[in-house]
């Protein structure tokens, strides 16, 4: 779902480093290796990796601005940068923002065995009568999840979410 700049800003805890150009809609990205023209570059930075290493590479891949956890890393050729403390947490916001903006009936499946299987049945039968979004393959930890929101249609009815149980 493509968002406004005010939109993230209003609805999470980002906020603007600096902000040369505001105009338009996005979608977010946090893989330097899929990013398309436009869209936000998002700099997840977990235990092992740290996506804000490749701000400038995601700049030059055509991505309008970012948004990282490190200061340091202002690259003013953006159209805008903002700073979130801690990455995974705004997206984690972005995407409930998203939910409860589209607001559909949420199904989520869990457990230790037979998710993908279960939500691929229950997608099946449901989106016979709903719009039906659904987790692809087996999207089920917390970035799965948000990516699976924010490519959510506006028109969906029912969203089927798979869950990991390790956190």
């Amino acid at each position: 779902m493509k968002l406004t700049l005010d939109e993230i800003i209003s609805n999470t805890s980002i906020e603007p480093i600096f902000i040369n150009d505001s105009n338009g809609n996005f979608d977010i990205s946090t893989d330097t290796r899929t990013i398309k023209e436009n869209e936000i570059y998002l700099a997840i930075k977990g235990e092992n990796f740290d996506g804000n290493k490749y701000v400038e590479d995601a700049i030059k891949k055509g991505a309008i601005g970012y948004i990282t956890s490190d200061k340091n890393n202002i690259f003013k050729n953006a159209h805008f940068g903002l700073f979130a403390p801690n990455t995974e947490i705004a997206y984690l916001e972005i995407a409930n923002y998203v939910r409860n903006k589209i607001n559909p009936k949420v199904v989520a499946v869990t457990g230790s065995s037979g998710k993908t299987t279960t939500k691929e049945m229950l997608y099946s039968v449901i989106s016979q009568k709903y719009n039906t979004h659904k987790s692809y393959l087996n999207y089920n930890n917390q970035f799965g999840l948000c990516k699976t929101i924010l490519e959510m249609p506006e028109n969906t009815e029912v969203l089927i979410i798979e869950a990991g149980m390790r956190a």
